[in-house]
């Protein structure tokens, strides 16, 4: 049974992870803002007047710069030197960087049936992406909801109301016809 107290701030409620932990995130309907609190869609929340929040699916994919400078989905899980990365790598990068780029995590975007890079089919990872860890690491609370954060698959934002009354978020049955319905 879920227990109200666990997670107390008004949106959020109780998730676990894959490691067993309970996290707490904004529920269904809701979405995380900047100053970290929930908000419910189709409510003013932090919005200007006439305007509500309105939450948006966005790409959640995790994409890699590659040498021609194009941008290319990123291939997990993936092994170099007999060791397996479940997200970018910050070692054991496949050629020498230059400095400016020195130490930036890469992956890559095409590999063998063995889950091996095929030839130099890899880039540098961009910001959204995960980074592997060393399956001995230990996991914080506070890096787990960072990351979740991070890798929020919505964002979040404000809209004009399309109801023009600024009093009014959600479509109210005084607005309906017999015919249209909700």
């Amino acid at each position: 049974m879920f227990d109200p107290e666990a997670c107390p701030a008004l949106g959020e409620r109780l998730f676990v992870d894959k490691h067993g932990l309970g996290v707490c995130d904004c529920d269904d309907g809701w979405g995380r803002w900047e100053d970290g609190r929930c908000y419910q869609e189709f409510t003013r929340g932090f919005c200007d007047e006439n305007q509500i929040i309105r939450i948006q699916p966005k790409d959640s994919s995790c994409k890699a710069k590659t040498l021609d400078n194009t941008f290319r989905e990123c291939v997990f899980p993936f092994v170099v030197k007999n060791k397996l990365y479940t997200g970018c790598a910050t070692e054991d990068w496949p050629m020498t960087l230059s400095e400016e780029v020195e130490g930036t995590p890469w992956c890559p975007i095409l590999q063998h049936p063995n889950k091996t890079m095929k030839d130099d089919n890899w880039g540098l990872c961009t910001e959204s992406c995960p980074v592997s860890k060393d399956e001995n690491s230990f996991v914080y609370k506070d890096e787990i909801r960072k990351r979740k954060l991070l890798q929020s698959s919505y964002h979040i934002q404000c809209d004009d109301n399309p109801c023009g009354d600024p009093r009014i978020s959600l479509p109210h049955r005084s607005t309906w016809t017999e015919t249209e319905g909700p």
